[in-house]
């Protein structure tokens, strides 16, 4: 889905007035590799969120727009931006041009993937899989026409989906998109969100991706070989970084360490 030009000429909406309090333990330190702060417990992560994305009300020109490789925001896709039309970051879904400047070492919003998925499929995700199925639990019992008819309502605003395969005894739903952008972006907008129930849904990435299945063997080679060229462009030696297929490395990069 896109937007119009006419509803991109309007400025953002200021989806909240004030800074969304989340946990008192934000006094301590942030864990980047499962983006929570120390001390923050699962049952507070797992609550219900209080603020919500609106794509057709909320998207708008930001001053992001007027910068070169600006990402999305995601604070704009949890809801819950309070910058509006200042923010340096976009405020609207992704689109077909995002997903053809995405790197694979950075999600849609600009975090850092890292090399392994965590051990609970949470999080960024992993640089080596172009990963667009989610795993979602937390499901209402239904049975399996009503609940795909449902989750296409509600997770279609974020963009094109492939298929979407509903498990109603165990209350999970598989959810494929066309673009890896939405998928990501989808992932941030429903986390801890409710259907037409008063669920809250849980969001991981697949251990599994059907359309991962069908991307040739030589897909990582190649991938890895992008990366390679990607940090000596950097000036950072690939031999810094085990498993990584280097090419030729210039002789004024610095040596690995020992």
């Amino acid at each position: 889905r896109g937007f119009s030009l006419a509803r991109m000429s309007r400025p953002a909406r200021r989806q909240v007035t004030e800074v969304v309090p989340t946990h008192a333990a934000h006094e301590y330190d942030y864990n980047i590799w499962y983006h929570r702060y120390l001390g923050e417990e699962k049952e507070v992560l797992h609550q219900k969120s209080s603020t919500r994305c609106d794509a057709l009300r909320d998207s708008g020109r930001t001053r992001g727009d007027d910068r070169d490789n600006a990402r999305l925001c995601v604070f704009f896709a949890k809801g819950c931006c309070v910058n509006g039309p200042d923010c340096t970051f976009l405020h609207r879904i992704p689109t077909g041009e995002d997903e053809r400047n995405l790197s694979n070492m950075y999600d849609v919003f600009g975090r850092e993937r890292h090399r392994t998925d965590r051990t609970d499929m949470a999080g960024v995700g992993c640089f080596l899989r172009n990963n667009k199925t989610l795993f979602v639990s937390g499901l209402t019992a239904l049975d399996e026409m009503q609940s795909e008819e449902i989750i296409r309502r509600h997770f279609g605003a974020w963009g094109e989906m492939v298929s979407v395969r509903v498990l109603p005894a165990k209350r999970i739903a598989f959810i494929t998109y066309r673009l890896r952008a939405a998928a990501e972006f989808a992932k941030e907008a429903m986390t801890n969100q409710s259907l037409d129930n008063n669920e809250v849904l849980r969001i991981k990435w697949a251990t599994e991706d059907e359309q991962q299945k069908a991307i040739p063997t030589n897909y990582q080679e190649e991938l890895m070989r992008k990366i390679s060229d990607t940090l000596v462009r950097k000036g950072v030696n690939p031999a810094c970084f085990p498993g990584i297929i280097q090419g030729p490395v210039p002789a004024a990069l610095p040596p690995p360490p020992p």
